[in-house]
C-alpha cells in the first residue's frame, strides 16, 4: 500500500499532477491503477447484506482493497467501532466515498474492520475508522476491488520499496507485533 505523507482534506489532485516517475509515485502516495478484479462479487443493487465477509477477510490476508461504502455517518466519527446500525445503509445506491480496507481485528470486544480515509490523520483515529466485522457495515463489501497497479521500478527502486515495508506496516499498526497472524492484519 502506498500512503500519502501529508495532511489532506481531498484528492491532492495538484500533487498528482506533478507527479513524474516511479520513485515520486511511491514517495508522494500515488500509483495509477491499470486494472482491477473484484474481492467479492459485487452488489449493485437492493441491500446487500448477504455479502461474503469470509472471503473479503482472506483477500486482506494478501492485500489492501479498494472499497466503496456509505459514508454519510462519518463526519462525527472521533474514534471506536461503528456498528452496523450506527453506519446506517447497506445499499448500493447509498455508497457515497471510497476508502482503502487494510485489515481487520478478530481477537477485540467488538471485531471490525480497519479502514484507512482519505481526510487526513486529524479525522477518526488518526486518518483511520474501525468498522464492525460481523456485518457488511457501511456497505463495505458491497464494491470491494484489488486494484492493479503497475509501477516499473529498478532493482534499486524495489530493494528500497521492501525496505519501507516494515515501517509502513509500523506506522499503520501503530507497533504492533502480530503481523501475519490470523487475529489481526494490517497491510
Amino acid at each position: 500500500s502506498l500512503t500519502e505523507s501529508t495532511n489532506t482534506i481531498a484528492c491532492p489532485t495538484a500533487k498528482v499532477a506533478q507527479i513524474n516517475g516511479a520513485n515520486e509515485q511511491l514517495q508522494g502516495g500515488y500509483a495509477a491503477v491499470s486494472g482491477y478484479t473484484y474481492a467479492t462479487p459485487p452488489c449493485t443493487a437492493g441491500g446487500c447484506k448477504s455479502q461474503d465477509l469470509q472471503t473479503l477477510a482472506a483477500a486482506l490476508e494478501e492485500t489492501p482493497l479498494s472499497v466503496c461504502v456509505n459514508a454519510g455517518a462519518w463526519n462525527d466519527y472521533t474514534g471506536g467501532v461503528m456498528t452496523s446500525a450506527a453506519c446506517g445503509s447497506m445499499a448500493a445506491a447509498d455508497q457515497d466515498h471510497c476508502v482503502m480496507a487494510v485489515g481487520f481485528n478478530t481477537t477485540a470486544p467488538v471485531p471490525y474492520w480497519i479502514v484507512r480515509n482519505s481526510w487526513s490523520d486529524t479525522w477518526g483515529e488518526q486518518g483511520y475508522i474501525y468498522l464492525e466485522m460481523a456485518k457488511n457495515t457501511c456497505g463495505l463489501a458491497d464494491d470491494a476491488t484489488i486494484p492493479t497497479v503497475k509501477v516499473d521500478l529498478s532493482d534499486e527502486e524495489a530493494l528500497k520499496v521492501a525496505t519501507r515495508r516494515e515501517s509502513m506496516y509500523q506506522r499503520a499498526t501503530r507497533g504492533s507485533s502480530t503481523r501475519g497472524s490470523s487475529n489481526t492484519i494490517v497491510v
